[in-house]
């Protein structure tokens, strides 16, 4: 008899307590199995545990809860691109303005363009999450 564990978690596929990586999409099935608590108490039971240490509650699957907190990212993550693009542009062009000013305000439309991009896809990004 095969025993079924939670469905992955990306595409719900259902998955065995030995699988490691789920056979439809792929991804990694160990860290949610670190992250399944007991019903009743909250405790982490750690894979193969049949009972809760905490409380001794029986860990039947189908009562696992996975614990879903996931780390946004913090603003200097979207910060930072879109400095270093202007910072960028703008210094190219200080530089080559009196040499070349036609390269210079390249640099620094592409700049502009790079940092305008960027903040296309991060818009784009967190609407579909």
């Amino acid at each position: 008899m095969v025993e079924i564990n939670k469905p992955c978690p990306k595409c719900n596929e259902p998955t065995t307590l030995e699988q490691e990586f789920c056979n439809k999409c792929g991804n990694s099935l160990e860290s949610e199995k670190s992250k399944q608590h007991c019903s009743s108490c909250g405790n982490l039971i750690q894979y193969p545990e049949k009972f809760c240490n905490k409380c001794g509650n029986k860990a039947e699957l189908s009562t696992f809860q996975y614990n879903e907190n996931k780390q946004s990212p913090t603003l200097w993550w979207y910060a930072f691109p879109i400095i270093f693009a202007i910072f960028g542009g703008v210094t190219a062009w200080a530089l080559l303005r009196e040499s070349n000013y036609r390269m210079a305000t390249n640099c620094l439309i592409t700049g502009i363009g790079i940092t305008a991009i960027y903040v296309v896809i991060v818009i784009i990004n967190s609407e579909f999450q």
